[in-house]
């Protein structure tokens, strides 16, 4: 029911969750719309691609690279990467040299 409100050239703004998850699926692929998320699961699912990533991190290494202490965050970020043009690591000063355990 929630799918047929979300017509061509509207904008959609859907939050986190399973039950955004399943809404974003049911989206039909070719609906011309905008879709605003904050879940990096719901962006991926939709094949959003973008010419930009803001990339937040919680340690940067030249070895590891960028990386983040939660290994489901790693995956849906490395499907965002692979959706943007260009990336930019967000990394303060005292992420610098540090690494997270999970390194991913």
């Amino acid at each position: 029911m929630a799918v047929g409100q979300v017509r061509p050239g509207g904008v959609v703004i859907l939050g986190g969750g399973t039950t955004a998850l399943a809404v974003g699926h049911a989206l039909p692929k070719d609906l011309a719309c905008t879709v605003i998320t904050h879940s990096p699961t719901i962006a991926a699912a939709r094949n959003v691609s973008a010419g930009f990533f803001l990339l937040g991190v919680t340690g940067v290494r030249p070895e590891a690279g960028p990386t983040t202490g939660d290994a489901e965050d790693a995956a849906r970020e490395r499907a965002l990467v692979a959706r943007a043009a260009d990336i930019c690591v967000l990394g303060s000063a005292e992420k610098t040299g540090t690494a997270s355990r999970s390194a991913d």
